[in-house]
């Protein structure tokens, strides 16, 4: 995962969802510093490229600034280690995506839950369906395992929001709002808003974000078993798509919500 794939500043060529990302970095430095803000807009013009030389130039004590952001550089690794936060810099990484062999439900699996639940089987491929169009991974034919999430800003501004107030400057990592504009995006950019949201607050990311099958929502994770904190239900999501099953039927708080 990389928050950027394109430079922001100088001669750049970042979309604006990444130049979006880089300002509101910047502004937690420029707040930090009693500076002006910028608008976070995506527009990477003057003043986001005189931004990006003043954090070079007075954060980092570049000699000669090059007012650039890069996914490679050091400036973006200096810029995502947040003033004032307790843990800067603080890892982004996930699991690996599923192994083979540990990618498919079993027909067993499957009745499992189904009588853990006390529902029909189809009343279980259905939920699967509903929430995932029954595609567990992001794009299986290109080989890619990675499971189907959903990043929940609303959740997000619930859990994190009251000490940076961080809606200012990431409005599509955190919002009162679920449903204005910048809500969610495809379901790629699910895990580029994820990864800003752990720069800012890990636990509070992976409680915001819905997984895999039926999209069990982090926050819930005490409700599905017995894990040490959000990380481990996260961890056991990625280890096989039958723990899955488990996770779904572990409770009767999943019955209560979903059938």
């Amino acid at each position: 995962m990389a928050i950027i794939t394109r430079v922001v500043g100088k001669n750049g060529n970042a979309s604006r969802s990444e130049v979006e990302f880089i300002q509101g970095f910047l502004n937690q430095w420029l707040r930090a510093n009693n500076k002006k803000t910028l608008m976070v807009d995506g527009d990477a013009g003057k003043n986001t490229k005189d931004a990006i030389v003043w954090f070079q130039s007075e954060i980092m004590h570049m000699m000669e600034p090059d007012g650039r952001v890069s996914p490679d550089n050091s400036t973006l690794n200096a810029l995502i280690s947040l003033p004032g936060h307790p843990s800067p810099a603080i890892s982004t990484s996930l699991p690996s995506p599923v192994a083979e062999g540990k990618r498919e439900f079993s027909t067993e699996k499957i009745e499992w839950a189904a009588r853990e639940l006390g529902v029909e089987v189809a009343h279980i491929r259905a939920v699967a369906e509903v929430e995932t169009n029954n595609g567990i991974f992001l794009n299986p034919k290109s080989n890619n395992f990675r499971l189907k999430i959903l990043f929940e800003r609303h959740k997000f501004y619930q859990y994190a929001d009251k000490k940076f107030n961080y809606h200012r400057d990431f409005p599509k990592i955190s919002n009162p709002s679920a449903s204005s504009t910048g809500g969610y995006g495809g379901e790629a950019y699910q895990y580029v808003r994820l990864e800003v949201a752990m720069l800012l607050d890990r636990d509070a990311a992976l409680k915001s974000t819905s997984w895999t099958a039926f999209q069990l929502m982090g926050e819930n994770y005490t409700k599905c078993g017995e894990y040490a904190g959000v990380q481990g239900f996260v961890n056991a999501m990625h280890e096989s798509v039958e723990g899955t099953s488990k996770n779904l039927s572990s409770s009767g708080f999943v019955k209560i919500t979903l059938f």
